[in-house]
């Protein structure tokens, strides 16, 4: 089972109530392979992730450019 499956969703359920409204611009310090960052995307929010990981990094640009 992939943790993002579980950790996702929950962690949108508490941030949400916190976020402005979408388009607004999101900052994700530490997005590893993006999948919060792409959750947020699909909510209409324009997002930024950056990760000190290189491959994390490179991981999620993958991800969001296969999408």
């Amino acid at each position: 089972m992939d943790p993002s499956a579980v950790a996702v969703p929950h962690t949108l359920a508490h941030l949400e109530p916190l976020l402005p409204t979408p388009p607004a611009r999101v900052l994700e310090v530490g997005c590893g392979r993006g999948a919060l960052a792409a959750a947020l995307a699909d909510l209409g929010y324009k997002v930024t992730g950056v990760d000190r990981n290189a491959e994390m990094a490179a991981a999620a640009t993958r991800a969001w450019t296969a999408s």
